[in-house]
């Protein structure tokens, strides 16, 4: 009857794996229902590994002296909901960069239809304005631009560390005093600062604009930043 030979296609959706055979259909004509079906079991154990699996087989019609037949295995639903990918955006005292920054990065997973899958928040390394709205300053650009916030700022704590998939700081003193919170190396291969995700061509730092009051240059560089920082999650995740 030939041997099963499974031939090269183009890659199936990222949830499926496909499996393609072409074999011979030797057999006579008032058989071949009866062949047909035995041919189709064939494939399917020559392909099916594993129990766990949900198997479709697809059988197109006979087409001269071969026909073909396709299995698609989908990968097994599992029962518990995919864990949320959490962000944290960390600047000094939580009102003015960070804040911006949870706004911002917000508004561009809702418009990617993420917000089912990616959490976001901000936090600052000190406790001066704790329970305090974000600087009125941030609030206007914000509003200048379309993004709604209404969070409170609050100081990162220990455990922010453990939680959070990837801690994204806003300048290096932000990024030094993380580290020398982590006593415990919960921040490796998740802490980073936000203009690394930037084009190339912008600075390192996100400045503090509470005393300079540049606030729409600070939105220019999280926004670019931001999105950058999107891509590598998505791109990452898989999402």
């Amino acid at each position: 009857m030939g041997q099963l030979k499974p031939v090269q296609v183009a890659a199936p959706p990222p949830d499926e794996i496909g499996s393609y055979l072409l074999l011979p259909l030797a057999v006579q004509r008032h058989s071949t229902s009866r062949r047909f079906c035995a041919l189709a079991r064939l494939a399917l154990n020559s392909v099916t590994r594993n129990p766990a699996s949900r198997t479709r087989l697809l059988l197109f019609r006979v087409t001269g002296y071969s026909f073909r037949i396709t299995v698609w295995h989908t990968r097994p639903t599992s029962s518990h909901p995919t864990p949320m990918i959490k962000v944290l955006f960390v600047c000094l005292g939580n009102i003015c960069r960070s804040p911006m920054a949870e706004a911002v990065f917000q508004n561009l997973v809702s418009e990617a239809g993420l917000a089912g899958q990616i959490e976001v928040d901000s936090a600052g390394m000190a406790d001066w304005h704790s329970g305090e709205a974000a600087d009125r300053r941030t609030l206007a650009v914000l509003r200048q631009h379309n993004i709604p916030y209404d969070g409170r700022s609050r100081q990162v704590r220990p455990a922010d560390l453990q939680r959070f998939d990837y801690v994204i700081a806003m300048d290096r003193e932000n990024l030094a005093d993380l580290r020398r919170l982590d006593h415990s190396g919960a921040l490796e291969g998740k802490l980073h600062r936000l203009l690394d995700f930037a084009p190339a061509g912008y600075p390192q730092d996100v400045p503090d604009p509470y005393y300079d009051g540049r606030f729409e240059y600070v939105y220019e560089l999280v926004d670019a930043a931001s999105r950058g920082l999107l891509d590598h999650i998505r791109q990452e995740r898989r999402l």
